[in-house]
């Protein structure tokens, strides 16, 4: 609980954090913990948290959510384009293709991580959600390092806890149906 928890505070303040939860929820069905318990309790904190801003004005408080995606219009930072643009490239033809190539990539990628990957423990799950964090980062048009430094932070604690498993699974209490929703036959 107290990790579902954290993971809430972290949903509710940075939006990448977004992109943790695939794999370790993934992990923690295929592991056959109480997945939905854990998926509930880490969006409903995070709903706890930012349910007031939205009830006070939900247009801008979507529109602030948008914004986090289109805000900057320069091309900067450690990313793609503008490694292509400091090579002289001229990138403002491409950067609509780059915007659609960050989200169809990234949900793309977390739909296939949430739905056929296997992963086997907390830190494969760490280490994947580092590689789905990447994804919009290498894509958008302005990046800062540090928010690749939250992307090696997250790649860190994985490689902390490379071994940890939830568990149920460690003990043998995983139960038949637990897992059934996510991977049918194979529970």
């Amino acid at each position: 609980v107290a990790s579902a928890l954290a993971l809430g505070w972290a949903l509710a303040f940075k939006q990448f954090a977004l992109l943790v939860l695939p794999p370790l929820i993934r992990h923690v069905a295929l592991s056959g913990a109480p997945w939905r318990r854990y998926a509930l309790i880490s969006v409903g904190s995070a709903s706890v948290v930012t349910l007031p801003f939205f009830v006070m004005d939900p247009g801008a408080f979507v529109a602030q959510q948008v914004a986090a995606l289109t805000f900057h219009q320069e091309v900067w930072g450690a990313n793609l384009l503008h490694a292509l643009s400091s090579r002289g490239t001229d990138v403002e033809g491409v950067v609509g293709l780059f915007f659609m190539l960050e989200l169809a990539l990234t949900l793309g990628a977390a739909a296939v991580v949430a739905t056929i990957v296997r992963i086997p423990t907390i830190g494969h799950a760490a280490a994947i959600a580092c590689v789905l964090i990447a994804i919009p980062l290498l894509f958008a048009r302005w990046t800062t390092q540090s928010y690749y430094v939250y992307a090696v932070t997250v790649a860190l604690a994985g490689w902390a806890v490379l071994r940890v498993t939830a568990r149920w699974y460690q003990t043998g209490t995983r139960r038949p149906d637990d897992a059934v929703a996510i991977e049918r036959g194979t529970s």
